[in-house]
């Protein structure tokens, strides 16, 4: 099974056509760690700091290269958890229009080019969970009647292991 889950992570690194040994390494770090954790035996489930969490987002703010924080709302953000396991994302601004720039910019990159996104979700003070790596599936830029603005959406789905190869 752990080979599976490393072959899965290296194949994914090929189907990407990746531009830059950067995304390829973070991609790989990310599978290995899962890797390791499931040798030591470490739950899945396993509650991180938010000092943790910042080792690997190694920013304040919600979206980042390579991930993604979410939350119940305490953000200002209305992140939808959907029964499925996806997840409706706004996107970065909470004033005016929403534009492609700084974390939307991150978001519409990673939809171009397929790359994974690891997402953190926030249960609590100085709580979070490691949910693995999602992708994003689509983006749609729409009128919010509500607030009088247009807002992104970005739907990630769980990224599946690859069992083509195994």
């Amino acid at each position: 099974m752990l080979t599976n889950y490393t072959t899965g992570a290296l194949s994914a690194i090929v189907r990407l056509r990746l531009s830059s040994f950067r995304q390829a390494h973070r991609i790989i770090a990310a599978g290995l760690k899962g890797v390791k954790r499931m040798a030591r035996g470490d739950s899945e489930d396993k509650t991180l700091s938010w000092r943790e969490v910042l080792v690997q987002h190694k920013t304040l703010r919600g979206i980042a290269h390579g991930s993604l924080l979410v939350d119940f709302g305490e953000s200002g953000y209305r992140n939808l958890h959907l029964p499925d396991g996806r997840i409706r994302y706004p996107g970065e601004g909470l004033a005016g229009n929403q534009q492609p720039v700084r974390g939307n910019r991150i978001l519409l990159e990673a939809l171009e080019s397929g790359c994974p996104m690891r997402v953190f979700r926030r249960e609590g003070t100085n709580r979070w969970r490691d949910l693995g790596p999602y992708c994003l599936e689509q983006v749609e830029y729409r009128l919010e009647e509500a607030e009088g603005r247009y807002i992104y959406w970005f739907t990630l789905a769980p990224a599946l292991p690859d069992t083509q190869n195994g």
